[in-house]
């Protein structure tokens, strides 16, 4: 594994800490990593905010700071012991209240979570956005990158402070051996080496070493503080300091095989030196940490939570402790992977992270919408690179910026932030903001097809379009729709709309007097013939003794016969003689009146079997209806018990009669 390879992989690992989950309760009440909201920035003016006039953002500077206020209550907390049982129960009653007041969903500030920060972020984590100023609403570009870190610190302090909260080993492993302010202890640091890690005072490996007539066998060695150690079998005392582990190896293999032929040695670091290492300036929390000695400036502002909000990104001091001076620029680390940012560490390195001094915001359509850290010789096109560049929707000849002429008035300037003149791209100022707007949402580069058309839809409008053309991309006419005419819709300049007549038969022929040229957001209305022509009522009634009656749609040559069969036919009872079909003028008055005889209808007789129309009523009478049938009743009247009518049966006598009444 290489040294490169390695760093990577341990940032990798450290910023894989997630902290937020197990512990909400406790941070709520321990840090202030979520959002602050405009009440506390009413309420807490004495902490810290921007000092460049770029609107508040809070966020705690030291967690291992604690109040004297806090502590003397505290004290006085762990003195006071409740009276009796109810006094805890309703201690611990009101406890279990607050903590759901302070977990509720509807008590939590919603936040802008920011765009394209590549950082494991916690799962509820809420960025820290600026509450007010020209910023509002904006996250410090990076800030959330240090998140995870931020929470760690948090629970380190948490855990030296209260003995309640247990230590959860899966979230803190990978921070456990980085040692803070008031919890050095100037232990070595048990982890893996990169392959070209170089050795030196305080490194412990375990020396293995056989050969054909000596066993196996093993031996521990620590590097002296003059940087040498002490082989077995010939003693000799070897100066390591500087090299490899394999270079040790090797060094080592060959003075044993001085009394000890064709050994065999295996040379396996156990632990590494601490370096120590300060902390100080914009960053959660200040101190002089004990550090492994591989970690680099990166892993080291990762430990101590990450620059405040306040904090530079970009003017980062490494002070070696032989006065050199190294300046670091993490934009370059997160925006480009630049790993030569990430210096190593040696010991007595101090770190400082300053006050940021010029920040620009870049807001609307861009692709990553943040407040972002300039220097003193940046332009808006540094600013556009930063930010990902434009979205597709972005007016970017139109970009804005609204600036400050420092004490005399408030500035917008209008640029072009791809133009190549210095004019197009300014120097620009602390406490800027940059907007970029998008188009509208309206597409104009469109006709619309609607009606009795195939495919009735907005299409691309091309130069020369005629409307043969839409109705061709339209995939052509219905077969209902009515080609005499169709209608075109113009906008006019102020929004007005203008009718335009079309002879859609001759356009579709490709008439040069009906088939007009197109404009943008022209439509055209292809209506269905039901729309513009008259069709009369497709149904007829069909009443009387048929099996059944009702409504029935008449089609094209529907003939009597064909409607008694639709209706199920004649009933028993049904007269057979004659059959009305009473008609409706065109204005809806009563008709004509046709009579047709049934037998006659049913054989095939065209005179008979008569044409049906449009909301005819066909009407099927009974056999007492149609015809006149005398009433077949006899009378007994005078001295017989049961006076009275009868009816009159077939062979019905008088005597049959007398014995009935």
């Amino acid at each position: 594994m290489s040294a490169r390879s390695f760093v990577n992989s341990l940032t990798l690992l450290l910023l894989s800490v997630s902290l937020c989950t197990s512990n909400e309760a406790q941070f709520q009440s321990g840090g202030t990593t979520a959002p602050p909201t405009k009440q506390d920035d009413k309420s807490k003016t004495g902490q810290n905010s921007t000092g460049t006039g770029n609107g508040k953002a809070q966020e705690t500077k030291d967690p291992d700071t604690k109040s004297k206020s806090d502590k003397t209550t505290d004290d006085k907390s762990k003195k006071v012991e409740p009276k009796d049982k109810t006094s805890k129960d309703e201690k611990s009653s009101k406890d279990e209240k607050s903590s759901k007041d302070e977990k509720s969903p509807d008590k939590e500030k919603s936040a802008i979570r920011p765009v394209g920060i590549n950082s494991p972020l916690p799962e509820n984590y809420q960025p820290v956005v600026f509450q007010d100023g020209p910023f509002e609403g904006l996250e410090p570009f990076g800030f959330g990158y240090f998140a995870s870190a931020r929470e760690a610190v948090q629970l380190r302090s948490m855990i030296r402070k209260e003995p309640g909260v247990v230590k959860d080993p899966e979230s803190t492993s990978t921070l456990a051996n980085i040692t803070g302010p008031q919890q050095m202890s100037f232990l070595n640091t048990e982890m893996p080496a990169p392959d070209r890690y170089q050795l030196g005072p305080g490194d412990k490996f375990l020396l293995r070493y056989s050969s054909p007539t000596q066993e196996l066998k093993e031996k521990k060695i620590v590097v002296d503080s003059t940087g040498t150690i002490i082989t077995p079998v010939m003693g000799t005392r070897i100066i390591i300091r500087g090299m490899t582990l394999a270079q040790a190896q090797t060094a080592i293999e060959k003075d044993i095989r001085r009394g000890l032929r064709e050994a065999t040695v295996t040379l396996t670091l156990t632990e590494l030196r601490t370096i120590s290492v300060s902390i100080v300036g914009e960053v959660v929390a200040q101190g002089n940490y004990q550090l492994p000695s591989v970690m680099t400036l990166f892993n080291a502002l990762y430990a101590a939570g990450g620059p405040t909000v306040n904090g530079s990104m970009r003017k980062i001091q490494l002070r070696r402790a032989n006065g050199k001076a190294v300046n670091i620029d993490l934009y370059a680390y997160l925006l480009k992977g630049d790993a030569s940012q990430d210096v190593p560490l040696q010991p007595g390195d101090l770190i400082l992270v300053p006050l940021v001094t010029k920040r620009v915001a870049a807001k609307g359509e861009f692709a990553r919408q943040a407040v972002y850290e300039m220097n003193d010789t940046e332009r808006a096109q540094d600013l556009l690179k930063y930010a990902g560049g434009a979205k597709p929707t972005a007016i970017v000849n139109r970009a804005e910026i609204s600036s400050v002429n420092a004490g005399v008035e408030r500035q917008l300037v209008n640029i072009d932030l791809l133009g190549k003149s210095e004019q197009d791209n300014p120097i620009l100022k602390d406490a800027d903001v940059v907007q970029l707007y998008p188009v509208r949402e309206q597409i104009e580069n469109i006709v619309v097809v609607d009606g009795a058309v195939d495919k009735p839809r907005r299409y691309q409008f091309r130069a020369g379009m005629t409307v043969a053309d839409a109705i061709e991309q339209a995939r052509g006419l219905l077969p209902d729709a009515y080609s005499l005419r169709a209608d075109l819709y113009r906008l006019n300049a102020d929004k007005t709309t203008t009718l335009i007549p079309v002879d859609l038969s001759a356009a579709i022929k490709r008439d040069a007097s009906s088939n007009m040229t197109l404009q943008r957001q022209d439509r055209i209305r292809v209506y269905f013939t039901k729309e513009v022509t008259w069709l009369d009522y497709r149904t007829i009634t069909v009443e009387g003794a048929v099996r059944t009656p009702g409504k029935l749609l008449r089609m094209d040559g529907m003939r009597l016969s064909d409607v008694l069969l639709q209706a199920g036919g004649l009933l028993p009872e049904a007269s057979t003689d004659f059959i009305f079909v009473y008609r409706k003028n065109s204005d809806g008055s009563e008709g004509k009146l046709v009579k047709a005889d049934v037998n006659l209808a049913m054989g095939g007789s065209m005179e008979h079997n008569v044409l049906i129309q449009d909301r005819d009523t066909v009407v099927v009478y009974t056999k007492d209806r149609a015809q006149y049938v005398p009433e077949r009743t006899v009378q007994l009247l005078g001295s017989v018990r049961s006076p009275g009518t009868f009816p009159k049966s077939e062979g019905l006598t008088l005597r049959d009669l007398l014995l009935l009444g």
